[in-house]
């Protein structure tokens, strides 16, 4: 039996245009904050989060109106718990 899907089968083992950006974003990100994300494993990673040390103290998030999604963030894992 013969299935047609629609896609060209030279592109059946390749990703998505969307997944192959967010990867490019992603490594870009990598690059840029490498040492913030290196002083973190080795000298911070029983105290906070990597989402707490990057985005709170590393200034990822530069104003406190940007850090206030973290907190609204916080409460909802915390109601997912329950």
């Amino acid at each position: 039996m013969k299935v047609d899907i629609g896609i060209p089968h030279e592109l059946w083992g390749k990703p998505p245009a969307e997944v192959t950006q967010l990867k490019s974003q992603c490594e870009s990100l990598l690059e840029r904050h490498e040492e913030d994300i290196e002083h973190w494993y080795f000298h911070r990673q029983r105290e906070e989060t990597l989402e707490e040390h990057l985005c709170r103290n590393a200034g990822f998030l530069k104003t406190e109106e940007d850090r206030k999604c973290l907190d609204v963030k916080g409460e909802v894992d915390k109601k997912e718990e329950l």
